[in-house]
């Protein structure tokens, strides 16, 4: 073999090395792994939060054509109830001995919420002047989708106070961290659960608008932002 020839071979191994050597390193660094967030991961860790904050709701509809202050109706939910009139203001109500009692509402239209989130309103007087309504109208029930103001505050505390356990229960693998805000229709914090990003170039985001439902019966709309990174 001339020396041109073997000039030519020695490159052609060179090339081989080289281009061995640096597929090696990429398959060491990874580096789209370490640049792109994994959103199917996200999306699963956004549903598992999500659902940890579930809590009942039910709506049903009640037209009183009664003009009685204070009514009882023949309703007995499963859980505590908040009832509010046609223009979704809170009135004083309470679930008492298998029916529902609505007071300074009069006739009307009148929605009752119930749900394990409420709690029971034991300062109601229901001997003081109620009556039964005999001309009502009740519509069926509704579940409607909610998160619970309450767990998200558990779940905050959880993260916090006991990480690695929070990471489990929502399916976040040992590699990842998580993170998850939650505001307000006017954009003010509720919750921001939010560790140190040690890689802010790879963070997944995963977003959800949800009803969220206080003990006191007032409900708001929320967004439910999940990260990981």
């Amino acid at each position: 073999m001339n020396r041109k020839g073997q000039m030519h071979i020695e490159m052609i191994i060179s090339m081989i090395i080289f281009v061995g050597f640096t597929a090696a390193i990429f398959i060491i660094i990874n580096p789209l792994e370490r640049t792109t967030p994994d959103v199917g991961i996200t999306e699963v860790v956004k549903t598992n939060v999500i659902e940890n904050m579930r809590v009942s709701l039910t709506r049903t509809g009640i037209l009183i054509n009664d003009s009685i202050n204070c009514a009882y109706i023949k309703l007995n939910p499963d859980e505590f109830i908040e009832i509010t009139n046609s223009s979704g203001t809170i009135v004083s109500s309470r679930k008492y001995g298998g029916k529902t009692y609505i007071r300074g509402g009069g006739k009307g239209f009148f929605i009752v919420y119930n749900s394990e989130e409420f709690k029971d309103h034991p300062g109601f007087d229901i001997l003081a002047g109620c009556y039964e309504s005999t001309n009502y109208t009740i519509s069926a029930s509704q579940k409607i989708p909610a998160i619970s103001n309450k767990k998200i505050l558990t779940m905050n505390s959880t993260y916090w106070n006991s990480y690695d356990d929070s990471k489990e229960r929502f399916g976040v693998p040992i590699s990842e961290d998580y993170g998850i805000i939650i505001e307000n229709s006017l954009g003010k914090e509720i919750v921001r659960a939010l560790r140190t990003q040690t890689t802010p170039t790879r963070v997944g985001v995963k977003e959800s608008n949800e009803l969220m439902v206080y003990e006191d019966g007032s409900m708001e709309y929320v967004n439910v932002k999940v990260l990981t990174y």
